[in-house]
Protein backbone atom coordinates (compact mmCIF):
# COMPACT_ATOMS: atom_id res chain seq x y z
CA UNK A 1 0.00 0.00 0.00
CA UNK A 2 1.70 3.32 -1.12
CA UNK A 3 1.53 6.35 1.40
CA UNK A 4 -0.19 9.30 0.96
CA UNK A 5 3.46 11.05 -0.30
CA UNK A 6 3.74 8.58 -2.49
CA UNK A 7 0.64 8.84 -4.40
CA UNK A 8 1.23 12.50 -4.67
CA UNK A 9 4.70 11.90 -6.18
CA UNK A 10 5.27 13.07 -9.57
CA UNK A 11 8.14 10.74 -9.53
CA UNK A 12 6.35 7.35 -10.23
CA UNK A 13 6.71 5.72 -13.42
CA UNK A 14 3.80 3.57 -13.54
CA UNK A 15 0.74 6.73 -13.85
CA UNK A 16 -1.05 7.31 -16.53
CA UNK A 17 -0.46 9.91 -18.64
CA UNK A 18 -3.36 9.49 -20.78
CA UNK A 19 -5.25 10.95 -17.81
CA UNK A 20 -6.23 14.75 -18.50
CA UNK A 21 -7.76 16.41 -15.89
CA UNK A 22 -11.66 18.31 -17.07
CA UNK A 23 -11.03 22.34 -17.05
CA UNK A 24 -14.00 24.02 -16.21
CA UNK A 25 -14.46 27.65 -17.89
CA UNK A 26 -16.27 30.21 -16.47
CA UNK A 27 -19.26 31.49 -17.49
CA UNK A 28 -19.10 34.15 -20.20
CA UNK A 29 -20.66 37.52 -18.60
CA UNK A 30 -24.07 38.62 -20.18
CA UNK A 31 -24.14 40.98 -22.32
CA UNK A 32 -26.56 43.49 -20.47
CA UNK A 33 -27.10 42.16 -16.71
CA UNK A 34 -30.00 43.36 -15.60
CA UNK A 35 -29.10 45.18 -11.53
CA UNK A 36 -30.34 43.67 -8.77
CA UNK A 37 -33.76 45.00 -7.57
CA UNK A 38 -35.99 47.39 -9.15
CA UNK A 39 -34.26 49.05 -12.31
CA UNK A 40 -34.29 52.96 -11.95
CA UNK A 41 -32.50 54.69 -14.79
CA UNK A 42 -29.68 56.23 -13.71
CA UNK A 43 -30.32 60.07 -13.79
CA UNK A 44 -33.64 60.02 -12.94
CA UNK A 45 -34.48 61.00 -9.29
CA UNK A 46 -37.47 60.01 -6.81
CA UNK A 47 -38.56 63.90 -5.95
CA UNK A 48 -40.80 64.95 -3.14
CA UNK A 49 -44.45 65.50 -3.83
CA UNK A 50 -45.21 67.79 -1.25
CA UNK A 51 -43.33 69.88 1.34
CA UNK A 52 -40.75 69.90 3.00
CA UNK A 53 -38.74 70.13 -0.68
CA UNK A 54 -35.56 68.68 0.68
CA UNK A 55 -33.02 67.47 -1.50
CA UNK A 56 -29.30 65.31 -0.71
CA UNK A 57 -26.45 67.41 -2.26
CA UNK A 58 -23.23 65.48 -2.06
CA UNK A 59 -19.95 65.80 -3.44
CA UNK A 60 -19.19 69.26 -1.14
CA UNK A 61 -16.08 71.10 -1.05
CA UNK A 62 -14.69 70.37 2.43
CA UNK A 63 -13.91 74.00 2.66
CA UNK A 64 -17.62 75.05 2.73
CA UNK A 65 -18.15 74.40 6.51
CA UNK A 66 -21.28 76.02 7.80
CA UNK A 67 -24.27 75.28 6.65
CA UNK A 68 -24.69 78.90 5.64
CA UNK A 69 -22.16 78.44 2.98
CA UNK A 70 -24.18 75.76 1.51
CA UNK A 71 -27.00 77.48 1.20
CA UNK A 72 -24.85 80.34 -0.72
CA UNK A 73 -23.15 77.69 -2.57
CA UNK A 74 -26.17 76.75 -4.24
CA UNK A 75 -28.02 79.85 -4.55
CA UNK A 76 -24.63 80.50 -6.82
CA UNK A 77 -24.67 77.47 -8.58
CA UNK A 78 -28.09 77.35 -9.95
CA UNK A 79 -28.06 80.83 -10.73
CA UNK A 80 -24.47 80.36 -12.87
CA UNK A 81 -26.00 77.55 -14.40
CA UNK A 82 -29.53 77.60 -14.54
CA UNK A 83 -30.37 81.20 -14.51
CA UNK A 84 -32.81 80.57 -11.79
CA UNK A 85 -32.97 82.00 -8.21
CA UNK A 86 -33.58 79.50 -5.75
CA UNK A 87 -34.97 80.19 -2.30
CA UNK A 88 -33.32 78.04 0.23
CA UNK A 89 -35.24 77.52 3.61
CA UNK A 90 -32.83 76.00 5.19
CA UNK A 91 -29.18 73.50 4.71
CA UNK A 92 -27.57 71.46 6.83
CA UNK A 93 -24.41 69.78 6.15
CA UNK A 94 -23.19 66.34 7.50
CA UNK A 95 -20.70 65.95 9.75
CA UNK A 96 -18.81 63.35 12.12
CA UNK A 97 -19.88 62.91 15.54
CA UNK A 98 -16.18 61.98 16.93
CA UNK A 99 -14.31 64.50 15.20
CA UNK A 100 -16.84 67.22 14.30
CA UNK A 101 -15.36 67.38 10.51
CA UNK A 102 -17.51 67.68 7.30
CA UNK A 103 -18.41 64.53 5.73
CA UNK A 104 -18.80 66.42 2.09
CA UNK A 105 -22.39 65.93 2.14
CA UNK A 106 -25.63 67.70 2.98
CA UNK A 107 -29.08 68.55 2.63
CA UNK A 108 -31.16 71.74 1.10
CA UNK A 109 -34.84 72.70 1.70
CA UNK A 110 -36.70 74.91 -1.07
CA UNK A 111 -39.40 76.35 -0.97
CA UNK A 112 -41.13 74.77 -4.37
CA UNK A 113 -40.78 71.36 -6.13
CA UNK A 114 -39.22 73.19 -9.24
CA UNK A 115 -36.41 74.66 -7.45
CA UNK A 116 -36.02 71.05 -6.37
CA UNK A 117 -35.47 69.83 -10.03
CA UNK A 118 -33.31 72.99 -10.54
CA UNK A 119 -31.12 72.22 -7.43
CA UNK A 120 -30.66 68.58 -8.07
Amino acid sequence: MKSWAEACSSDDDDSDEDEVEEVVEPPEPEENPQPHGPSQPQNEYILPTEPPYKAFVGNVAFVIKEDEQLANEIKRLCLERFQTDVKIVSSNLAQDRRTGQMRGFGYVQVETLEMVRCSS
